[in-house]
C-alpha cells in the first residue's frame, strides 16, 4: 500500500489551482512542472545528463529517471550519457 505525503498532494492541488486560474488543462500545468523539475535536476547534476521527470497524476509522486545509452565495450565517448 503506497502512502502519499501531503507535499505530493499539494503538488496536484497547486496544478489544479493554476489550471483553473489560467483556464487551461491541468495536464499542461503538470507537464510544465515536470519540465521545470527536469531542468532543475540538470542544473544540479549536470546539463549533459538526460534526466526525465514524471509526476503520477493520482498520487503526485515525482519520479526522476536518468537515461543512458548502452554502447559496445571501448565505444564510450560520453561517460555521462553512455554505459557499456
Amino acid at each position: 500500500m503506497a502512502i502519499t505525503s501531503a507535499n505530493q498532494l499539494e503538488l496536484l492541488q497547486t496544478a489544479e489551482a493554476v489550471a483553473r486560474e489560467k483556464m487551461i488543462e491541468p495536464e499542461l500545468v503538470i507537464e510544465a512542472m515536470e519540465d521545470s523539475l527536469a531542468r532543475a535536476a540538470k542544473s544540479r547534476y549536470g546539463a549533459e545528463m538526460d534526466i526525465r521527470v514524471s509526476i503520477d497524476r493520482k498520487t503526485g509522486n515525482a519520479t526522476f529517471t536518468r537515461v543512458r545509452t548502452v554502447v559496445e565495450d571501448d565505444a564510450v565517448e560520453n561517460y555521462q550519457a553512455e554505459v557499456t
